[in-house]
This record gives structure tokens, sequence and C-alpha cells, in this order.
């Protein structure tokens, strides 16, 4: 699996430098790193950067990162704001903040449905998800509980690979 990733990302890296002069290597990497880590926990395959879970992930977490920066969110500094309305003026750090909610809801959700959907078909089976679900069906009686236990683990592997 590695070396098929390997060699998708130097293919991805000669087009880019044969179609245009700048090529954005840490996007390829990341883009690489996402394959490796989509494939090997819901049997994913990554096709470009365009990939909508690779974008997803990527917004996800540039959204994320504005918001550690000293004074980027003024509740950081004034904790008693986030008891304010989401209407009130100066509280769009409360909309921002469903927003993201959303966004980790989609990021977690989606590659597991898919995995669900085609347990019994490759890749998806011999995922690390597919083998997880699996078990939980046969140990468990599918628990509800413990999907949401691997829901949330997988995505936390997965979302540590872009940090």
């Amino acid at each position: 699996m590695q070396v098929a990733r390997v060699h998708q990302l130097l293919r991805r890296l000669a087009q880019s430098a044969q179609a245009q002069k700048y090529i954005d290597i840490s996007n390829q990497f990341r883009t690489f790193a996402a394959s490796l880590f989509l494939y090997a926990l819901y049997g994913h395959e990554v096709q470009g950067a365009d990939d909508s879970i690779v974008i997803l992930t990527q917004t996800l977490v540039a959204n994320i990162q504005e918001t550690f920066f000293p004074g980027a969110m003024l509740v950081n500094a004034l904790p008693f704001l986030r008891h304010l309305p989401a209407w009130f003026p100066g509280a769009g750090f409360k909309r921002f903040a469903n927003e993201q909610a959303k966004l980790v809801e989609r990021m977690t959700t989606e590659p597991l449905e898919t995995v669900k959907r085609n347990l019994f078909h490759e890749p998806y089976a011999s995922s690390l998800a597919g083998r997880m679900l699996r078990e939980n069906a046969e140990h468990d009686g599918g628990s509800k509980e413990q999907e949401e236990i691997i829901k949330h683990v997988l995505s936390v592997s997965y979302i540590g690979a872009w940090c």
C-alpha cells in the first residue's frame, strides 16, 4: 500500500512540475499523508488534493488553527463572553464554533458511513474501520455506544496525521 501511495505522490509531483513553475510541495505531502491514513483507517482511495474528505479536513484544521493565536477570539481573553447568545453583537465566535462543530461531525461520520455501506467490499472490508465494525457486530451485537467510540477513535487518528 505504501509503495503505491509513494508512486502516486511522485506522479502528482511530476504532473505539477510539468503544468506550472510553482509546486505546492507541502500540500502534496499533506495529501500523501492523508491518503495513507484514509486508506488504512477507512479503505478510502484519495484521488488527489481535491478529494472531498481531504478538503473538509484541510478546511477544519485551518479554521481551528486560526483560533489558537492570542487575540484571535475575544472569548479566549474574556471567558465570560461564552454565556452570550449567538445573535448578540460580538458573539460571532459562537457561530464560528457551531460551523466548526458541523464540519467535525461530517469529518467523523462520512468516512465511517461509507465503510458501513461497503462493509463486505474491498478495500473497505480490510480497513481498520471495517474490522472494528465487524468485530463490534459479532461481539456486542452492533452496540451504538461502541460504534460511537470507533467513530471518534478513527477520526482522532486521522486528524492527528494533519497536526
